[in-house]
This record gives structure tokens, sequence and C-alpha cells, in this order.
């Protein structure tokens, strides 16, 4: 069945390729809008009724590419579906930017969206369960505890009040504050790596969330526990978000635990009830209105209905909308390149590589002479749309369309899928892979949702920043020999 669906993928990606190149003049309409749907629903189904030959990785859906796919429908494809029902008219320049182009966008969607399918279809391997165990020591949690109160601490001292006291999205964080709050991330989520490999001799057993907990420490969850109450002050959501979900990849590559359909539809439910609140909360004008109430309109009658700034909001999902949102970035970059402003041909990829050296970004940019507005994709959209502070934002496809066009987004998320199919199929053996692979996976996961609306490649310095912290760590902690079952699987 997986050569046959391989031909299928193939064929329709031949298929949208040519008609993404072929196609001119074509104006938004709902029945164009409909077949693309259809299209990607049955790429969706397909997908998801293959057969899987790693036992592990079989019915575990709380992994990679999962919670990517679901960040990828929800930021390409949720308002094209409100536009076929009729929630938003192609009169919405707000959201479409220019309905010429958005057949087109609609199109270079899709071809994202079947290649990263078929590069994590293209060659799945049945591999032999046995394996070697890559850790012979373990180390205390405890450096990676002081390292993360240090990065934590400094932002707090320097974090503007005014963005602190509820100004998410109105006031910078500032500079020192937001890079500690990244390190804090990254330290923090090494800690939770370096339990996993502390318990490596455990690992395929079943063990329950408390005990996964009591191996991270105390002290280290506190820190989480304290950077959250911050993130929820400031109106912010993203973080604990990503945090949570790096613990959680964590607990389940450590047990192999697999939670059923009906458990995730109720995690998701509460999961996007909890953020429409925040989002109620954080966007709420209304000072005289309390809270609770403000969660409970949210609620039942949807966040439009409970906050001002987001009245025109008729989706179909309001809780994801602001996410859904960052599609238009793709509709201004194809309005504008290469019609009126030409390709970038790799400068944004690398430019996102070399921010793995400290100020290494800065040294390019100012050795080269690059302007500031064409350091990323999301300024160089920001400026395409005459911004001046604050960003437009970006997403996966723009990014990659911005570098190379169609060509860019064809082989950039075929890559990407073989990469994360990779890393997946290593993580998911009886024992825990080798540790750049294991840091791979976790901090890719922890992201996943937030890649569609980013770029592919951002990942990448969090996975060199998170391997060298661990190797820091490592050397200068003591260290306690790990006693293996070395019984092959």
């Amino acid at each position: 069945m997986n050569k046959a669906l391989k031909l299928i993928f193939l064929i329709i990606l031949i298929f949208l390729l040519s008609l993404y190149l072929l196609l001119e003049n074509l104006i938004q309409n709902e029945s164009f809008s409909l077949l693309m749907i259809l299209l990607n629903l049955l790429g969706l189904v397909l997908f998801n009724l293959r057969l899987e030959p790693q036992k592990n990785i079989n019915n575990q859906y709380i992994r990679i590419i999962t919670i990517f796919i679901i960040g990828y429908v929800i930021v390409f494809f949720q308002l094209h579906v409100d536009y076929f029902l009729g929630n938003f008219s192609e009169d919405n320049i707000r959201f479409w930017v220019n309905p010429r182009i958005v057949p087109k966008s609609l199109i270079l969607s899709s071809i994202g969206f079947y290649s990263v399918i078929l590069g994590y279809v293209y060659q799945i391997k049945k591999f032999n369960a046995t394996t070697k165990n890559h850790y012979k020591y373990s180390s205390p949690i405890i450096g990676y505890s002081i390292l993360s109160f240090f990065f934590l601490l400094l932002m707090i001292l320097t974090i503007n009040p005014l963005y602190l006291l509820g100004g998410y999205g109105n006031f910078e964080m500032g500079n020192t504050a937001r890079y500690s709050s990244i390190l804090f991330e990254l330290s923090y989520i090494a800690g939770i790596i370096q339990a996993l490999i502390n318990n490596s001799n455990l690992t395929g057993e079943k063990k329950s969330i408390y005990v996964f907990c009591k191996s991270i420490g105390f002290l280290h969850l506190s820190l989480f526990i304290i950077y959250s109450l911050i993130i929820l002050i400031s109106g912010d959501r993203g973080p604990i978000i990503y945090l949570i979900v790096g613990i959680s990849s964590a607990y389940i590559v450590s047990t192999k635990w697999k939670i059923s359909k009906i458990k995730i539809f109720v995690l998701f439910f509460c999961a996007s009830t909890l953020i429409s609140g925040m989002v109620v909360l954080r966007n709420s004008t209304d000072d005289n209105t309390p809270a609770f109430y403000k969660l409970y309109y949210a609620l039942v009658d949807g966040e439009s209905k409970a906050f001002s700034s987001m009245e025109d909001s008729n989706s179909i999902s309001k809780s994801t909308f602001e996410l859904a949102l960052s599609i238009r970035t793709l509709h201004n970059s194809i309005n504008n390149v290469p019609n009126e402003r030409s390709y970038f041909y790799g400068q944004l990829q690398f430019l996102q590589i070399i921010t793995v050296i400290p100020l290494g970004q800065k040294f390019i940019k100012d050795y080269f002479n690059i302007n500031d507005s064409e350091l990323t994709s999301a300024k160089y959209v920001t400026d395409i749309v005459g911004g001046v502070g604050g960003s437009e934002g970006t997403n996966c496809i723009t990014d990659l369309y911005l570098d190379f066009g169609v060509i860019g987004v064809f082989l950039g998320m075929f890559f990407f899928g073989r990469i994360v199919r990779s890393i997946e199929e290593n993580t998911f053996r009886e024992k825990l892979p080798k540790a750049i692979i294991l840091v791979s996976y976790i901090v890719i996961c922890q992201y996943a949702i937030y890649i569609p609306r980013a770029t592919i490649m951002f990942n990448f310095r969090n996975i060199i920043w998170v391997f060298l912290i661990i190797k820091f760590i490592q050397l200068i902690s003591p260290k306690k020999h790990i006693k293996h079952n070395e019984t092959n699987y």
C-alpha cells in the first residue's frame, strides 16, 4: 500500500506543480477553493490510513509530523474553508490582499503539504528493534536548574515593565530579556532531556507522569511554574505551550505511551479552550467585566463576542483564528515577488543557519551591508506592506518561496518530511537514540505546532544550542554509571 501511496502523492504533486506554472489570471472563487480543499483532504485521509511498519510509531499520535500537520492545516487552509462556507468574502483585503493571487497561494500551500507527506513516506524502513545503549553515565539535573534560574532571573531584571503587565503585542519585551527568555527555554528543555538520559535504562517501561516529573525534580519544575506565571501575566501563551509539549514528548519517548484518539480530542478541546480564554484576557479592553465572565462569554459565544479586536471574526475555529491569519504573509509575498521584487536565492535560509553562532547574523549583515528588512522573511514581508516597527510575521511556505520560489517550497518541504521521518524512526526504537537525534526530536516536536507559522530552519539554532548545553553541563557535572539491562528486545 505504501508504494501505491507514494505514487498517488507524486502524481498529485506533479499535477499541482503543473497547475501552478500554467495557471494564469484565475480569480478567487468558491469552486476552485472547494476543489483544492477536497484534494488536500484526500491527501490527509490517505496519509492517516497508510500502513506503519514501526510498532512504536504505529498509533502514536503525539509526535512531530502529527502536530506539524495540525498547525499546517490551520495556517494554510482554515481561512480557505471559511471562504467556501461564506464566512469571509473575497472583498476582505485584510485576509486575501489580492483575489487574483489567492488561487496561486492555495496551490502553493497544497504543494507544500503534499511535498512534506511525500517526503515522510518516501523511504520508510522496517528495522530490527535491537539497538545499542548510547548512554553510560547520568548527570544531575541541578546544573541545568542553576543555568535556567540564571537566565530566568536575568529576564526578570531586564524585562520591560509595560510588557510584563499585560503588554504582550503592544510593547517589546526588550532585547536582553528576549534572549534571556530563549536561553531559559533551551536550558530548561536540556534539563528535561538529561532526565530522559538518566533514565535511559528504563526506556519503554510504563510509569506515571508523577514518577517522570519526580525524576525531573521539584526545583526544575518550579522554574517552569514561575516562568509560566510571568508569561501569563504578560498576555502571551506560546512559550507555555512549547514547554508543555516538550515535557510531554519527553515522557512519551521515555515510556512509549500511546494515547487514544478520544483522549487526544479531549486534550485538544481543553487546550483550545484554554488558549481561547488566554486570548480573550489578553485582548480584552473592558476593564469592568470580571475575568470569569470574559472567559464564560468566550466559551459560550466565541472569542469575537468576548472582545472588540476580533469582532469581524466569523471563523469556524475562533481559537485558532490568529494562527490562521499568518496566511496573509504568503499572499503579500506572491503579490510582490517576483513581479515587483526578486527572490533571495538562499540568503534567508543562510542567515537563519548562521544564527547558531552568537552575533553571526549581525557580522554577516554588517560585512555585506545587508538591509535590516532583508535579514528575515518576517522583516521583508513587513517592509512589503510598509510596516514601521513591529512585524507582519511569516510562515514556512513564505520563507521558502521568497528564497527559491515554487521549487524551494517543493524541495524544502520534501526534505523536511524526510528528515522528520528519519528522526522519528530513530527516536522510537526500543532504546534511546544518540544525543543529537534525541535533542532534535524533542526540540522539533516542542515547536512543531509553531513551525508552519514560522520557518523550517529556525529550530536549527535551537537544536545545536541545546546539544551544546547538555555537553557542557555533562562535562562539568559529577557522573554516575547507568546500569543497563543488556537483554535485546
